[in-house]
């Protein structure tokens, strides 16, 4: 299975740019799959809400909506830029505040389309490839809590073989979590070169794929469905 540097240097080509002008932007893409997701944000917020810290809760949510708006709202400001059009101002119109969530969006539809692309593509896995990931994240917020425990509550020794197992347990998470991030961010880098591609001759690495492939990574591993506000039933 490649990592996720090496899914991004084959997935992409060096286009119209030298290599030089793409280590930043290849930095940052990566940058990006490998810390947590939204949906990791958005699993804290419901921990803190069953907690009854509300104020944690209401501010995690609010901070996961905000990267998910900005995400899409980056795409969009891109494509207008590549595409050579009038800006679109992105609506954040409607919130299921209900699992499962959902953002209802308009004025974005180039980010649903490559949304339900990303899906179609990853099909019949795409969601459970999510799913697998939030698992794994919660997974390792667990088994990183475990290793602060034993090495806070025993600093003189005594529990040994509770933290070697806690330490293979995280190893094999994170070789786990390695893989489904390498997956996800392949699906999302084909569906954009898909869409710069039917707008441009030939296969154009250009900072804008790198650029939309790391806001599009975001709002598909967001807990938070993005979908056009029409499609958003509220209570």
């Amino acid at each position: 299975m490649p990592s996720l540097i090496e899914t991004v240097r084959k997935k992409m080509s060096s286009g119209d740019r030298p290599l030089a002008e793409l280590v930043q932007p290849e930095s940052e893409l990566i940058a990006v799959a490998a810390r947590d997701s939204i949906g990791a944000l958005i699993t804290s917020a419901l921990a803190s809400r069953k907690q009854g810290r509300m104020n944690d809760a209401i501010s995690q949510i609010t901070r996961a909506n905000r990267a998910q708006l900005d995400a899409i709202e980056g795409i969009m400001r891109t494509l207008d830029g590549v595409f050579e059009r009038p800006k679109n101002e992105v609506v954040f119109a409607k919130y299921r505040q209900t699992l499962p969530f959902e953002m209802g969006i308009e004025n974005a539809d180039d980010v649903i389309d490559l949304v339900q692309a990303y899906h179609q593509d990853m099909s019949p896995d795409g969601f459970s490839r999510t799913e697998i990931l939030h698992e794994l994240e919660a997974a390792r917020s667990e088994e990183t809590e475990a290793l602060e425990f034993f090495g806070n509550r025993f600093r003189d020794g005594g529990a040994e073989a509770e933290t070697e197992e806690a330490q293979d347990k995280l190893k094999s998470i994170n070789n786990e979590l390695e893989k489904t991030k390498t997956a996800i961010l392949g699906g999302v880098i084909s569906v954009v070169s898909t869409l710069l591609n039917k707008h441009r001759s030939g296969r154009m690495a250009s900072l804008a794929e790198y650029e939309i492939s790391g806001w599009l990574y975001q709002i598909v591993t967001s807990k938070t469905l993005t979908k056009a506000a029409k499609n958003v039933e509220v209570n």
